[in-house]
């Protein structure tokens, strides 16, 4: 279900469910070197701590794109930094209004009935 959560943060339901039909991006982060050891919570070292450098495969689509801790491509596929930078800008621009609009939020917060009017009380005695 985590997963889907971040699909949902950028308004994909598409994304982020390992089920037949929908997008295969999984990410495989390597857990040895120092800034992802000693942690108990796999989650919060990768969120946390983790850097690009870290990430060891990563498929798109069930392709490969990243192998070995090295980005690859089809046959033939040359990747270079500007044309990487180019992508990634482009997607920023595409993303970041998505995100910089709130979500909806419900007016009864995990089940929690409204407060009504609250007396302001002093707690000084």
């Amino acid at each position: 279900m985590w997963l889907q959560t971040g699909g949902l943060a950028l308004r994909r339901p598409d994304i982020g469910v390992l089920q037949v039909g929908a997008k295969a991006d999984i990410l495989v982060f390597n857990s040895d070197p120092p800034n992802m050891l000693g942690w108990s919570d796999p989650v919060a070292a990768v969120i946390l701590h983790a850097n690009p450098g870290d990430i060891e495969h990563v498929l798109v689509d069930g392709q490969f794109r990243k192998r070995g801790f090295k980005l690859v491509g089809g046959e033939g596929t040359k990747w270079e930094w500007s044309d990487v930078r180019k992508r990634f800008l482009e997607a920023a621009k595409r993303i970041q209004p998505l995100v910089n609009t709130p979500t909806k939020v419900p007016e009864k917060l995990w089940g929690m009935a409204d407060l009504g009017d609250v007396e302001v009380a002093s707690t000084v005695v």
